[in-house]
This record gives structure tokens, C-alpha cells and sequence, in this order.
């Protein structure tokens, strides 16, 4: 188990990477001077951590940016992304809806398909515990957890998701409760909000993920 000491290291290189996914053009002095807005002086770590931490920040960003995985989906993408029938139809589906819906709203990616590929089984099952369009839920799922992975696999750190799928099992309310109120989780939504600017406003499709109550919710 994790000591306090650990945790904290581990959360604060998520931030900056979080910081640096939206400012990659940044030095860290920059990232240090957000870092110390984020956590406060007492809990940042010293300018030296974060210019030895940099590089391989840099390196897995341009890694990351090189798969390709948060290009937009469609079926020519399944050559070399291969989804089953079911996910395939599932993605067809949500594209036209969030088409349908608001047209500001960036298609499906590939890594948000290859996570609705594995959360539809559970969310139509129990569709009942999420919005009348579960579709639509399963998607917003999905970009939580393709968010947190991009996050994770920038600061090279685990991706630990058993609390988040805890909530996931409670249905949609507890999900976004969870994710919301979660601030390492919550900044890497933002974060990929942030890859998605010039297709309308980061605050307008958080509230899309979050979903409203007037969505349907049984």
C-alpha cells in the first residue's frame, strides 16, 4: 500500500501533466508556477523535480500524440483498431446522436471507442440506472475513462480505476458524482476538454457529459 509521501507523488506528476497536456508549448517554471496554484506551496514539488521530470513528460506526450488513438473513429479506423459488431454499431449510434444533439460536440474517438467497447455490456444491462439515452451515458463513460488513461499513460503512472468503477456500478448519479468531485480525475476530463477547443466551450460539454435532469433520468 501506498504511503502519504507516494500518493503525493503520484498526484502531483498526474497535474503536471494535466497542466502540460493543455500548455505543451510550457517550460517548468510555467508548470511549476500552476503546479503551486493547484497544491499550494507546502504540498508542490520544488522547481528542480519538475525540470528533471520534463523530458520524459515531453517524451510521452509526443508518444501519446504519435498513436493516433484520439483522432476521430469511424469504420476505415477498424483496420488497424478492430472493434466487435456490437461496439462498432454502438459507436455508429452515438456519432449520429451527438450529430443530432449538438453539433459542437467532436465525434468519437478511437480510444473513446475502444472504452465503449468494453463498458456497453454492463450500461446496457443496467441501462435502467442511467440516462433514457444510455447510449449517450455509455459514451460520457467513456470519455471519463479514456481521459483518466490519457492522463495516467502522460505521467506514467498507474491507471488505478477501482473507485471509479465503484461508482460506475451505482449508476449514472454516483458516476459523475465520483468523477466530478474527484480532482485528479476531474482535471484529466478537463484536460481532454481542453484537446477538443474550437468545437465549442470546455464548460459546455462538461455539463454535456455531466448530463442534466431534464436528459430523461428515470
Amino acid at each position: 500500500m501506498a504511503n502519504g509521501t507516494e500518493k503525493l507523488t503520484r498526484d502531483w506528476k498526474k497535474y503536471a501533466a494535466q497542466i502540460f497536456s493543455e500548455h505543451p508549448d510550457w517550460n517548468a517554471a510555467q508548470v511549476h508556477r500552476q503546479l503551486i496554484v493547484i497544491l499550494g506551496e507546502v504540498k508542490a514539488p520544488g522547481i528542480s523535480a519538475i525540470q528533471k521530470y520534463m523530458p520524459a513528460l515531453k517524451k510521452k506526450w509526443q508518444d501519446i500524440q504519435e498513436t493516433g488513438l484520439d483522432n476521430s473513429w469511424h469504420l476505415g479506423t477498424l483496420r488497424e483498431h478492430p472493434l466487435s459488431a456490437e461496439a462498432v454499431h454502438l459507436c455508429l449510434k452515438i456519432n449520429k446522436l451527438l450529430a443530432k444533439e449538438n453539433k459542437i460536440i467532436k465525434p468519437v474517438t478511437i480510444r473513446e471507442a475502444e472504452w465503449i467497447a468494453q463498458l456497453y455490456s454492463y450500461i446496457e444491462h443496467n441501462k435502467t440506472q442511467w440516462r433514457k439515452s444510455w447510449e449517450l451515458s455509455l459514451w460520457s463513460a467513456a470519455s471519463v475513462y479514456a481521459a483518466y488513461q490519457i492522463l495516467c499513460d502522460i505521467s506514467n503512472t498507474d491507471m488505478d480505476t477501482r473507485e471509479l468503477d465503484g461508482a460506475l456500478l451505482q449508476g449514472r448519479r454516483q458516476f459523475v458524482l465520483y468523477w466530478a468531485s474527484n480532482p485528479v480525475i476531474n482535471n484529466a476530463v478537463m484536460a481532454a476538454l481542453y484537446q477538443r477547443k474550437g468545437l465549442g466551450t470546455a464548460a459546455h460539454y462538461l455539463e454535456y457529459l455531466k448530463g442534466t435532469e431534464k436528459d430523461g433520468e428515470k
